[in-house]
């Protein structure tokens, strides 16, 4: 057992905080996708090995789940499979595809910027029960949006998942293939909450 990971394990699951069983369904939805169905059997084992069990195919999507889960699945992600930075970008904005607001509504609706940040706090507490979501700017007309995020404190890797989440999310609504994502406020930074930068540019015809 290594000392260091048992620690920050220990220190994410004694936090407050709880997430629907969708979102860790599919971190190792992702997972299984990018590193085989045997990443998903160590990462059960090691989630043993540290004291908290989780059985990937027994997470019932509309349960609540510790979200320290969400955080010791990244930190073994870097430490075990020595996942760097860019992983983690990537896995947030990868994770879309298999998510509600994705497949439920996004893909069946054609929804504006607008009225999907209108929506976006709802969403937050719809799959959280903790943290809180805020619009901190919008401007249509100039392509972008910054998103504020307060409360939320579980491992500075969140703040990487989380920025590819979003530029995920916003790559469904505004259809455009250059899209940035730049944290510009973070807790871990001396910050008092987390603010992400979303602007979108006009595809290359």
């Amino acid at each position: 057992m290594n000392n260091e990971i048992k620690r920050e394990a220990d220190e994410m699951m004694s936090k407050e905080g709880n997430v629907k069983g969708e979102v860790l369904r599919n971190h190792f939805l992702y997972i299984k996708e990018k590193e085989g169905e045997k990443a998903i059997k160590k990462i059960e084992n090691l989630l043993a090995e540290y004291g908290y069990p989780l059985n990937f195919l027994e997470i019932k999507k509309l349960d609540w789940y510790k979200d320290g889960y969400c955080g010791v699945i990244l930190l073994l992600l870097k430490k075990e499979f020595r996942w760097e930075d860019e992983d983690f970008v990537n896995m947030g904005e990868g994770i879309t595809r298999y998510s509600f607001i994705v497949t439920k509504i996004l893909l069946r609706y054609l929804i504006s910027v607008e009225f999907f940040l209108k929506k976006a706090p709802h969403l937050w507490n719809k799959h959280l029960d903790f943290g809180e979501l805020e619009v901190k700017d919008f401007n249509e007309n100039e392509k972008y949006a910054v998103l504020k995020v307060k409360d939320y404190d579980i491992h500075p890797l969140t703040c990487l998942y989380q920025k590819g989440y979003y530029k995920g999310l916003f790559r469904y609504i505004v259809k455009e293939k250059n899209i940035t994502v730049e944290e510009e406020n973070c807790i871990y930074k001396g910050d008092s909450f987390h603010s992400y930068r979303i602007k979108w540019f006009m595809s290359d015809i």
